[in-house]
């Protein structure tokens, strides 16, 4: 397979997500042969939520890695009022509270709107309360990110989920731990 993409001219994008779930030794050195021979007219387009167990050194070197973490994932407050915007919202109504609420994560303003429009004008008041507890976003993270994670990162979500905001230290004081690197 590896030769035939090499030696192809056809341009080809091969799309893998959750690269964080590969384990096999395997399936990292056929990845990492793949990344090495690739032609100009082929791209691997890779999605993680942690920094995938490849040489990436040379392709970043070259220019040839376009790397993109939370920073750039998350829309600016003129992402979010564009996206309003294009929803039909009333965008000084709730710019602020839901830029705040939703970190400007696309999914959740995703999320916010589409419960938005199904409470019609009563919607309002629940816009501006609206956040990670809510139903809809709850159910998402749920299913997008906690059943996706190790048990042991799991439970580290779940118990430090009732801080409202923390950093390292205090996670391994409230939770008895001292493994915050892992």
């Amino acid at each position: 397979m590896l030769d035939r993409i090499s030696l192809s001219d056809v341009a080809i994008v091969l799309f893998l997500d959750d690269l964080e779930l590969m384990t096999d030794q395997e399936v990292r050195d056929f990845l990492q042969r793949l990344l090495t021979n690739l032609g100009p007219h082929h791209r691997v387009t890779i999605g993680s939520r942690t920094a995938p167990a490849l040489a990436l050194g040379r392709l970043r070197a070259h220019g040839l890695l376009l790397e993109l973490d939370q920073r750039e994932l998350r829309f600016t407050k003129e992402e979010t009022a564009s996206y309003l915007e294009r929803q039909s919202l009333d965008v000084p109504a709730v710019l602020q509270s839901l830029q705040q609420r939703t970190e400007g994560w696309p999914v959740a303003l995703q999320l916010a709107v589409i419960a938005f429009n199904a409470k019609g004008k009563s919607g309002w008041g629940w816009l501006q309360r609206f956040s990670g507890s809510t139903d809809s976003v709850a159910e998402y993270l749920a299913q997008e990110v906690l059943d996706s994670c190790p048990p042991k990162q799991r439970d580290f979500l779940l118990r430090s989920s009732v801080f409202g905001e923390f950093c390292a230290e205090m996670c391994d004081a409230a939770l008895e731990r001292a493994d915050r690197a892992t």
